[in-house]
């Protein structure tokens, strides 16, 4: 069984569409200082259903910029 924990991520047509200030304040909230993009979050999904990680077992996959070791400082 895999697990993948997903961070904040904006859909790109709401992402163009918000202000940078809003964008700033919420990459703040990340160890990255970035705001993840759906399609990033995808790619992980992609990989774990791949070939390539076909001997990952039990395990979870954080994909989330430094949001949760960041938030609980």
């Amino acid at each position: 069984m895999l697990f993948l924990n997903a961070g904040i991520a904006l859909f790109f047509p709401i992402a163009q569409a918000t202000e940078e200030e809003f964008d700033a304040q919420l990459a703040g909230t990340t160890a990255l200082q970035l705001v993840g993009l759906v399609e990033e979050q995808a790619r992980a999904v992609l990989f774990l259903a791949s070939e390539d990680a076909s001997f990952i077992s039990g395990t979870e996959l954080i994909v989330d910029g430094g949001y949760i070791p960041y938030a609980l400082k």
